[in-house]
């Protein structure tokens, strides 16, 4: 319910900027904003993440009653111990204990999570469990136990909406996200499910360069006060899922990255028409479309048609090395089609969409690899 007498959240001024100051090192909380950012593509219920605001990072969500708050901090460093009731609660009020539930001070309800890279010790385990699981109940001794331990050590702390510390252990999870490479792969698994579900299809290199591009929106926002503008800190649902979009196909439209560069140059070096380098990477395109699609390229046929039109690639490139053809980049390119054209023909029982990935393979594959040999 909503606490009478109090501003709403988005009227607060943050009670301190120092990450907004100081970004050195904060790059594993980029990549923890950037997962919040990647779970509002899939769960509507996350409206908002706001990059350095009230807390490191904060979550609006829409229940049933209406908004509530969830105010994360992120700690990458590693202490010599897990952490522990006692390494939460030290520095007692400037604690992390305390300072999360200084942010208690809004109209909306408010929840609480910690994200850390090191683990944390075997008596807050519970922690780890969703708000509402069954273990989590007061009755539950380990839970109670967690309660008491938290609340000897802050004693009467109140926050704003006079809640103390028995409310902030029963309003906090706990994430252990471990290294800053874990939480990167994590998201670009999450992105990439992302794009398969909207029919989008990136090359890694394509992928790597969205995922940065977000990272790059995320350290901007984090670096910007919030008296400068609250609203560039903030990422809401459907302007994001919009903004992500659009970068979809900028990445496609404005360079293919690293991979497909380099297919464009060698492709040019050969002395191939713009127009055929452009269906080669059309053709790439629909090669990895398929390669994704377990209903194509799921089989043994498939497999074997490859590592076939492989070996017969091979083995021209082969006979370009050693002198026995003599072509330039463009004959050699028809010549490698050529070979391709029979492979299929060879194989009239194969499914067509079969037939049709070996072609992407000589396009992805064949003048790729093996036009520069000789440019």
């Amino acid at each position: 319910m909503v606490f009478e007498g109090l501003a709403s959240i988005r009227g607060l001024m943050p009670l301190e900027e120092g990450g907004a100051v100081a970004r050195t090192g904060f790059i594993y909380q980029d990549h923890v904003t950037a997962k919040f950012c990647l779970d509002m593509l899939r769960d509507d219920r996350l409206r908002e993440v706001w990059c350095e605001a009230e807390d490191d990072v904060t979550l609006i969500w829409l229940g049933d009653d209406g908004e509530w708050v969830e105010l994360v901090q992120v700690k990458s460093d590693k202490p010599d111990q897990l952490w522990s009731v006692a390494l939460v609660c030290e520095g007692h009020p400037a604690s992390i204990a305390a300072k999360s539930l200084a942010h208690d001070r809004c109209a909306e309800p408010c929840r609480f999570r910690l994200v850390t890279q090191a683990d944390i010790h075997s008596d807050l385990a519970i922690l780890k469990l969703p708000i509402g699981h069954k273990d989590r109940a007061f009755a539950n001794p380990k839970m109670r136990a967690v309660h008491e331990k938290v609340s000897l050590r802050l004693g009467d702390l109140l926050s704003l909406r006079r809640r103390g510390a028995s409310h902030w252990v029963g309003d906090l999870v706990w994430t252990v996200a471990e290294s800053e490479d874990a939480i990167r792969n994590a998201n670009l698994i999450a992105l990439e499910r992302w794009l398969e579900d909207n029919g989008e299809v990136l090359f890694s290199d394509q992928r790597d360069e969205l995922y940065e591009r977000l990272l790059r929106r995320i350290m901007a926002a984090s670096r910007t006060r919030w008296k400068d503008g609250p609203e560039t800190k903030k990422f809401l649902r459907d302007l994001f899922i919009v903004w992500l979009k659009g970068q979809v196909s900028a990445v496609k439209g404005i360079s293919t990255g690293k991979a497909g560069e380099v297919l464009r140059q060698k492709m040019a070096v050969a002395g191939l028409e713009a127009g055929v380098i452009d269906m080669a990477e059309d053709l790439r395109r629909r090669y990895r479309r398929l390669e994704l699609d377990p209903k194509y390229m799921g089989g043994s046929e498939t497999a074997d048609l490859e590592a076939e039109a492989l070996a017969t690639l091979n083995h021209l490139v082969s006979q370009l090395d050693r002198g026995a053809l003599e072509a330039d980049g463009i004959e050699f390119h028809g010549l490698c089609l050529e070979a391709l054209a029979g492979l299929r023909a060879s194989h009239p029982e194969a499914r067509l969409s079969a037939l049709q990935a070996i072609m992407y393979i000589a396009a992805d594959r064949c003048r790729h690899r093996f036009l520069p040999a000789r440019a």
